[in-house]
This record gives structure tokens, C-alpha cells and sequence, in this order.
């Protein structure tokens, strides 16, 4: 099985488990009698079982899941002759060669990016842009693809992103994109008000009773403060990083290191 992401969403171990569960209604077959699950992981940052940090997630996805056994391997890491995730992406490469994705939407001639578009309406034509072009993939490049004698079964993860990343705050809200496949499938169970207050949460502002002090959360919450996330916070107004200009990118920068992995490195490498 294969999962593809998009450049806006979120790529790491926690969403490529969070994606696996769902495809493959893991939590279902539990209740149907498969109580044990196998995977294959390539040696890369996202799944390696070498690094600390996926064994919190892998043991998450054992406990949320009920399973009596995960047993989580890269086999043979290193050794491409004897590694099967090598021996999947041989095909699938193969596949792709010399293949030209386009960049624009097929009524258009030029990209969102080279377009007078606001924010907003510029990220979700690239999430159009890039759907269309993983639904080639799927059913076209990858459509009868197989592996050693088997299938292998393409689905897509549309692209989609959930989190609002503050300076010593993340905010984690289900969206109101019409793409994402898993809050459309799973929408809000509190009002839109209450959604909106959630998305817009309050950073921490000067208050105007008590010199040298910070409005309460819930100060703030009752007269309505909407200002730019961290304005007044000591870590924003000295290093003065600013916040993501890209698209409608939700991320305030806590350091010039953060800034350089989210810019150049994890987030906005294109």
C-alpha cells in the first residue's frame, strides 16, 4: 500500500500511521477476529524503528487500536538486494520515467503560483493541482501495478492540513476544506461559533487593567481579541521571525533554526 501526501500536509510518522489506520480500517479487522499486524517500514526518518521518537507513535497505534501484536520492521535495512520496500519502488520508478506532471489545472495555462490569486484561493487551486496529478498516478501510471506476483493497492491522501503552529502553543482543528476527505467524512460535532473561536484562539495580550500583566484566556475569549498570533510575545518582538508568508500557512517561527527547517527543509522546499 502506498499513501501519497502533498506538499502542504504534514509528513511525518504520526500521519502516515494516522492514514495506514484509516485505509486500512485497522480498528475493523480488529473487531472482526485479526488481532495482529504486520508491517514492512522503509529506513527512513518517518517509519525507522531505530529512532525513539516512532516508538511513542507505533505504541500508540498499538494501544488505540486494540491489537495484541505490532510487529514493526524495516528487514534488512541497508541491504537493498535483500530490502522488499527497495524491490517495491523498482517498479513503481519505472513506472514513472520520464513522466511530466502538470503544474496547472487543464483549463489553465499557468500555475497558482505564477497566478494574481489572493492566499487563500492560491492554496487551494494547489491542492487541486496536486490531487489531480497523484489521481494520474493512481489510476493511470500505477493503475495494474504489481509486486512479485501480487497487486499492489495505490490510494491517495488528499492534501490537507490541520495544524496552527503558535510560538509554545499548536492548535489542532478538523477544517473546512471541501477536499479533505477526513473532516468531510467526519465533520464537527460542536457549532461552527465554537469552531471558529477554536480556530482563532487567543495568543496572550497586554492587558490594559493590570500593567505588566497578560489578559486571561478567558478575558480575551469574552471581548473578542483577534489579533496577529504572538505580536506581544518577547520571543516574536526580539528575534522578529515573523510568520509564514506562504499560502495561508498557520506557523509562527520560534527561531531562526525553526524557520530555516519549516522554510527550506520540511515544509516549503518546492
Amino acid at each position: 500500500m502506498i499513501v501519497l501526501c502533498a506538499p502542504h500536509s504534514t509528513i511525518k510518522i504520526s500521519s502516515h500511521l494516522n492514514d495506514m489506520a484509516d485505509h486500512l480500517d485497522v480498528g475493523g479487522q480488529v473487531t472482526t477476529g485479526k488481532h495482529a499486524l504486520f508491517l514492512v517500514a522503509d529506513g527512513g526518518p518517518d517509519f525507522n524503528i531505530n529512532h525513539a521518537t516512532n516508538w511513542f507513535y507505533y505504541g500508540r497505534l498499538f494501544r488505540e487500536m486494540n491489537l495484541d501484536a505490532l510487529v514493526v520492521t524495516s528487514f534488512c535495512p541497508g541491504d537493498s538486494a535483500m530490502n522488499p520496500i527497495e524491490h517495491l519502488w523498482a517498479p513503481c520508478t519505472r513506472r514513472l520515467t520520464s513522466v511530466a506532471l502538470p503544474s496547472s489545472l487543464p483549463d489553465e495555462t499557468l500555475p497558482p503560483s505564477q497566478q494574481r490569486l489572493q492566499p487563500k484561493d492560491r492554496l487551494q487551486k494547489e491542492h487541486r493541482v496536486f490531487n489531480l496529478a497523484m489521481e494520474r498516478i493512481q489510476h493511470s501510471y500505477w493503475k495494474d501495478l504489481t509486486f512479485a506476483g501480487n497487486p499492489v493497492t495505490v490510494v491517495m491522501e488528499e492534501s490537507v492540513g490541520h495544524m496552527d503552529k503558535r510560538i509554545g502553543m499548536a492548535i489542532f482543528t478538523k477544517c473546512k476544506e471541501p477536499l479533505c476527505r477526513h473532516c468531510r467524512d467526519r465533520p464537527s460535532s460542536i457549532s461552527a461559533e465554537e469552531m471558529d473561536h477554536l480556530r482563532n484562539f487567543p495568543s496572550p495580550t497586554p492587558s490594559l487593567t493590570h500593567e505588566g500583566h497578560f489578559k486571561t484566556f478567558i478575558e480575551s475569549l469574552n471581548e473578542g481579541t483577534r489579533s496577529l498570533p504572538c505580536q506581544h510575545m518577547q520571543a516574536f518582538t526580539v528575534k522578529q521571525l515573523g510568520r509564514c508568508s506562504e499560502g495561508s500557512c498557520r506557523y509562527v517561527y520560534g527561531s531562526k533554526e525553526d524557520q530555516d527547517e519549516h522554510s527550506r527543509k520540511y515544509v516549503h522546499h518546492r
